[in-house]
């Protein structure tokens, strides 16, 4: 067992002696696995056990996982990151249970504030489900590292934002009874399955103030599983539309969902080329909200990365001509269904500009928003709300 240093803390406020498991699923991430383990053993509480699920690594996870004495860990044929954390739901022990990714850290006072803020919400007489706090949002090569503030948490959030991340996240034993396990599946977007799930049980998502890990990114996450990634949201964002529990306000929110997400599926095959889909996948878009051809950032969603690791791997001139030929396409759309295309020219601006901001050429971004501004007033002025929903979504699609 690992010895606490600050555990009477608990017990001098009253909380109860509850046991605590942490779950680390992995695959091939035997140059992480190791830290985020002595992140564990390094916490300020008392934690009953670890359990570690290799999901069928070929890299030496399992040399790394033979230095540690003091964990639980199993090995797997290759079946996804959900059918891991399931094996290790089936073997924890613990009244609660901390989810950590391999290639991710836990603060070093992570599991005593999160147990904290499950006592003090039982206390409040809360349905507790699942605690979660802020994180720190860093690059392999650690290149940048900021706070990333996660709001509260609710079941009309999680409708259509995944809101949080597995790792830092406390799910207490009586919810993982009541929800049953992760979809097996999904590869892409099972904890935001769960998530939803668990909110749709009648639990409640209680928020602490503290920071509980670091969580990583990776450069090459975005072009290596964005397809596979889309499939997957797709999936299961359709499932939750023809769930009988959601209401006709909530279908139709992910019904937009859907219609946003295959917009990502055309920029992906934009930019890998695949011409032949592009047209169905916008008519697949458009069929599910007709609305988006009147939408001045339509051109954006289907040619502009948010992300900054995009700017690495894709070059201005690219994105140009992801633009002429979004917009080009969408005429071509419109002339069919005989709408008016006018916005179109400012679209194809304000691509451009926001391109040209995100490659830190103001100058030439403020001239551009400056035109738009003059000449279409409202485009400007969703602007940054757009700018804050794609930012959102990039994060997700990163953090898997």
């Amino acid at each position: 067992m690992i010895q606490p240093s600050c555990y009477l803390t608990a017990v001098r406020i009253g909380f109860p002696m509850r046991t605590i498991s942490v779950i680390i699923p992995t695959f091939n991430a035997a140059q992480y696995i190791g830290l985020a383990i002595e992140s564990v053993l390094a916490q300020s509480v008392k934690i009953h056990e670890i359990c570690v699920v290799d999901d069928g690594s070929t890299d030496h996870t399992q040399q790394v996982l033979e230095k540690f004495g003091r964990i639980r860990s199993f090995r797997q044929d290759n079946q996804g990151p959900a059918a891991a954390r399931n094996r290790a739901l089936d073997e924890v022990t613990g009244d609660l249970i901390i989810f950590l990714d391999a290639d991710d850290t836990l603060d070093r006072n992570a599991a005593a504030a999160l147990t904290a803020g499950y006592e003090r919400a039982i206390q409040l007489e809360k349905n507790v489900g699942v605690v979660y706090g802020d994180y720190w949002l860093a690059d392999a090569a650690q290149r940048y590292r900021r706070r990333i503030c996660v709001g509260r948490v609710s079941r009309d959030q999680l409708i259509v934002d995944p809101c949080v991340i597995p790792s830092g996240m406390l799910v207490s034993r009586d919810c993982v009874a009541a929800v049953g396990k992760f979809d097996p599946t999904l590869n892409f977007g099972e904890d935001w399955d769960y998530c939803l799930r668990i909110a749709c049980a009648g639990f409640e998502f209680v928020k602490i103030p503290e920071i509980t890990c670091v969580h990583q990114e990776h450069g090459e996450s975005l072009s290596k599983h964005e397809e596979r990634a889309i499939a997957d949201l797709l999936k299961l964002l359709k499932r939750w539309a023809g769930d009988v529990r959601m209401s006709d306000k909530e279908r139709a929110r992910i019904r937009r969902e859907v219609a946003r997400t295959l917009l990502r599926r055309v920029r992906q095959q934009i930019y890998s080329r695949q011409w032949d889909s592009v047209h169905a996948s916008l008519a697949a878009a458009l069929s599910e909200d007709p609305s988006l051809l009147r939408d001045p950032f339509l051109i954006s969603y289907c040619a502009v990365y948010v992300g900054p690791f995009s700017r690495e791997t894709i070059s201005f001139a690219d994105v140009k001509r992801a633009v002429d030929l979004t917009a080009e396409t969408i005429g071509t759309v419109c002339q069919r269904l005989g709408i008016s295309a006018q916005w179109l020219s400012a679209g194809r601006k304000l691509a451009v500009s926001i391109e040209l901001l995100l490659r830190h050429r103001y100058i030439a971004a403020a001239i551009d928003a400056l035109v738009i501004g003059l000449f279409h007033p409202w485009a400007v002025l969703s602007a940054a709300r757009t700018a804050r929903y794609e930012w959102a979504r990039t994060r997700f699609f990163r953090s898997h």
